[in-house]
């Protein structure tokens, strides 16, 4: 075995051992999310002040956000997968030629 090929080798078993090690971080299974328990609204609560479409229009502005930085960050983490498969690949056949 010439040297490229031990090199390859060695860069396959470090990608392996990573994906071993990493392993639950990148294929955990998606959790149930949790909701908290529910509350029964007091007379205050039910207040005009309270209920505004300003507050709804503001609550649902920032969750709209969460969703746009939570498919930025699956976009990220697919992005890198997809490299790691490619770079995978290209070392397995360089050492399979």
């Amino acid at each position: 075995m010439d040297l490229t090929m031990w090199i390859a080798l060695f860069i396959i078993a470090v990608v392996v051992v990573l994906l071993i090690k990493f392993r639950k971080k990148l294929f955990r299974k998606r959790e149930k999310p949790f909701l908290p328990a529910q509350t029964e609204m007091t007379h205050e609560a039910m207040t005009p002040e309270a209920v505004t479409t300003e507050n709804v229009k503001a609550k649902m502005d920032l969750v709209l956000a969460q969703v746009d930085s939570l498919r930025t960050q699956y976009e990220t983490l697919n992005q890198r997968a997809q490299t790691i498969e490619s770079m995978v690949r290209e070392m397995y056949n360089m050492a399979k030629s």
